[in-house]
């Protein structure tokens, strides 16, 4: 029953996969780097980065 309630809180039903994915911090990572051309996205120590949860 809790499920249920969490999964009709929840506004867009892709948000629980994208932040599952995005959890993983090699997926995050290759997204910025993909997607962002930046010179500081090369910069990322992917040691240094960390999960902050707070949604």
């Amino acid at each position: 029953m809790e499920e249920e309630r969490r999964q009709s809180d929840i506004h867009n039903p892709h948000d629980t996969g994208y932040k599952y994915l995005l959890s993983f911090k090699k997926v995050f990572i290759q997204l910025l780097k993909n997607f962002i051309k930046e010179g500081w996205v090369d910069m990322i120590d992917e040691y240094a980065v960390m999960k902050i949860d707070e949604s």
